[in-house]
């Protein structure tokens, strides 16, 4: 499903609750479906509808609006992405079917900015957003393992095009922070302190060609994490929590994979218990389960 589908149904169905919810807001309902906020956001602000247009004129709006002129400082998508949660202006493809902590991320760093939008657009948000924007887009003209596509390749093409752009952002930042009427304590200087603070790490994506530009696959999966969290509460104690985190580490690996979770523990749990106690440690490697994807008609004979 590409990202506009995933928008318009959840712009639909959003609609039909408002008839029998009409206090539930967007933040909410996004939350909700796992959908993500900012993104929808930004896809409702390229299509000139504001959040106050959806909802009945006698309820409280307590969700903060995109600007509707916010369109106008997007680039247009050149493809539909298959990353609901990365419609930042861009087209953006992970491998998973997939904002930063570039090792901790730029995307959460822009997405102060983005936050930012939501009150008010400025001219120097504007012109970040665009450059960061400009990053990924040259980012995703390649990706690895697509027509030959190797990390010397991917690491060679961003020597091209990262060091004047991240030249122009870092200089954008520090002029912002040197204008005399911005306040220490304002959101602002808040996001753009955050940003420097970040940017040795947003720098080190860029020395080689296997790092992602975000850690939005790890926060992805960290979701299903805390859904378990809500249900569970609790697990009773230091060793249960280690155990918890064992499976949830096999759990989403096999999501990751595309593996039914319960036939992986299953056949993986009868393959152990007939393994002798002196086995090497490489053999259970392989009941990992990307390997076990791998090997699977092997191992399960």
């Amino acid at each position: 499903m590409t990202a506009h589908d995933l928008y318009t149904r959840t712009l639909s169905d959003y609609k039909s609750c408002l008839c029998s919810s009409p206090a539930l807001t967007l933040r909410s309902y996004c939350r909700e479906r796992h959908v993500n906020y900012h993104g929808m956001c930004l896809w409702l602000s390229r299509h000139g509808i504001s959040i106050r247009e959806l909802r009945p004129s006698s309820s409280v709006t307590t969700a903060k609006e995109p600007a509707s002129s916010f369109s106008r400082l997007l680039p247009v998508c050149s493809s539909p992405s298959s990353s609901p949660d990365m419609l930042y202006g861009v087209t953006i493809t992970f491998p998973d079917g997939v904002t930063v902590s570039i090792k901790q991320g730029s995307s959460f760093s822009v997405s102060r900015f983005i936050d930012r939008y939501n009150s008010k657009i400025q001219e120097e948000e504007s012109c970040l957003v665009e450059l960061t924007n400009k990053l990924y887009q040259k980012e995703h003209e390649h990706c690895v393992g697509r027509q030959e596509w190797t990390d010397k390749d991917n690491l060679r093409h961003r020597k091209r095009y990262a060091p004047q752009i991240l030249s122009e952002i870092k200089r954008e930042l520090l002029r912002i922070k040197s204008k005399p009427d911005l306040l220490p304590k304002s959101e602002m200087a808040g996001a753009v302190d955050y940003m420097l603070s970040q940017w040795e790490a947003i720098k080190g994506i860029f020395t080689e060609g296997y790092y992602y530009l975000d850690n939005n696959l790890v926060e992805r999966y960290n979701r299903y994490i805390s859904l378990s969290r809500r249900n569970s509460l609790f697990f009773g104690s230091h060793k249960g929590a280690e155990r918890g985190a064992l499976f949830y580490s096999l759990a989403c690996s096999c999501r990751m994979q595309g593996i039914n979770t319960f036939e992986y523990i299953t056949k993986v749990i009868n393959k152990a218990a007939k393994l002798p106690p002196n086995t090497d440690i490489k053999v259970y490697r392989n009941l990992l389960p990307d390997k076990w994807k791998e090997n699977r008609s092997r191992i399960e004979t």
